[in-house]
């Protein structure tokens, strides 16, 4: 914001000062001119009124017979101590122009003896200059004028627009990204607003999507946990209690999820980013799933391979993909990690039915699963969304297919060698 302000205040100086010294250059050029015109147009106006009073001056004996007007006089040219170039030009005949402090105006021609001078002495001439004056003043306000209008306009346009897109965004209207110039003024302010806009869609939709998950997630083990409640009997409690406790941690589960996908959503956890052994981290977790389950899990990793991540996001990455996988493989879980060029690639493929075409492009959303997903387990589509946002993190890219070499599903993290920071 200084930035900008300082550019505002330096443009509105230069302006300013650019206009004045343009005007006033303009001006003192139109009256050199004037001037120059005006001058020899009351020399020649005044000439033949000189030498009316130098011819008389010559007829006369002495200077005392004269009768002259007031401001017409004769003066002996030994009084007058002029310079050399001023005194040729008046013996060449020609009429000389002398202007006092005041702005009186003195011209004098020589007789034709070139003894004698004769002085013609006009008062000032300033309501002219006044005149002049004024004119040359509207000009150089009008020439501000024209110069903020065209820096102002461009400013009101684009805060009229950013008054329509919010007034778009309280109506609850589809909001389109206000783009303004890279140079305007106003950008900074835009691009907050297009984040903030998009900050209010999240919270929007993310409120659409709980509500979605309460209405029909948690109601549907509450009605189950109703209707066992109805139906059981006294010979049947055990059954019906392990069903309730069932649906219990099921919409534990989902609370539990709903509050982790707030916080990766409108959070942005400290990651400490760091040169690190990630095959080993990949074989302990791996070990804990050999324990668990009786998929076969299969290592291609090269011992002692070493890349920059996070270790706690980056456990949770593998986490998520392998209880993702673990749902829907039927024998066999491939995982393999390699580098290419700057880039380092984490794989992992199962023999699953694969993802549905429909859901490839949204099976990271979140509250987004397939109906054999639902079947299978728990799971409510916030795994693969918190995979994304990770990678994101570390600056890569999650891509998701059905090209394993198992006929499933196959899972690609791919983030650069050389990531310092996240990217949030």
């Amino acid at each position: 914001m200084a930035n900008h302000f300082l550019k505002l205040y330096f443009f509105l100086l230069l302006t300013v000062a650019g206009t004045a010294w343009t005007v006033d250059s303009i001006y003192l050029y139109f009256q050199q001119e004037h001037q120059l015109e005006e001058h020899n147009q009351l020399q020649e106006n005044y000439r033949p009124l000189l030498e009316h009073y130098a011819i008389q001056s010559e007829m006369q004996s002495t200077t005392e017979q004269l009768k002259l007007p007031e401001n017409v006089s004769v003066v002996s040219k030994k009084a007058l101590a002029w310079p050399l170039t001023m005194m040729a030009k008046l013996n060449s005949g020609k009429i000389v122009l002398l202007t006092d402090s005041v702005g009186h105006s003195t011209y004098y021609l020589a007789t034709k003896n070139e003894s004698n001078v004769v002085m013609l002495t006009l008062e000032n001439r300033q309501a002219d200059n006044d005149q002049y004056a004024i004119y040359w003043m509207w000009l150089f306000y009008s020439a501000i004028g024209i110069v903020v209008y065209l820096w102002i306009y461009p400013l009101v346009k684009d805060v009229y627009r950013l008054q329509k897109a919010a007034i778009r965004l309280g109506q609850g209207k589809q909001y389109q990204a206000i783009e303004l110039g890279k140079n305007s003024m106003l950008a900074p302010t835009g691009n907050a607003f297009n984040e903030m806009a998009n900050r209010i869609g999240n919270l929007l939709g993310l409120q659409q999507d709980i509500n979605s998950a309460v209405s029909h997630d948690i109601r549907t083990p509450l009605a189950r946990i109703k209707f066992t409640l109805a139906t059981c009997e006294q010979a049947n409690l055990t059954q019906s209690k392990q069903s309730i406790i069932e649906d219990i941690n099921e919409i534990d589960d989902l609370v539990s999820e709903i509050l982790l996908y707030a916080k990766f959503e409108h959070t942005h956890p400290l990651l400490e980013i760091h040169h690190q052994d990630l095959s080993r981290l990949t074989n302990d977790i791996i070990a804990k799933y050999r324990q668990m389950s009786s998929i076969t899990f299969h290592l291609d990793i090269e011992p002692g391979f070493a890349a920059r991540y996070d270790h706690r996001s980056f456990t949770r990455v593998l986490q998520n993909l392998l209880d993702n996988s673990i749902r829907f493989a039927r024998q066999h879980i491939h995982i393999s990690i390699r580098r290419e060029d700057d880039h380092n690639i984490l794989t992992l493929e199962d023999d699953g039915p694969g993802i549905p075409t429909e859901l490839l492009n949204s099976i990271t959303k979140p509250f987004v699963g397939s109906a054999e997903k639902e079947k299978a387990s728990a799971g409510f589509g916030l795994g693969l969304f918190i995979v994304e946002k990770i990678c994101v993190w570390h600056n890569g890219q999650f891509k998701v297919d059905n090209f394993s070499r198992y006929g499933g599903a196959k899972f690609e993290i791919i983030w650069p060698v050389d990531v310092e920071k996240p990217s949030y």
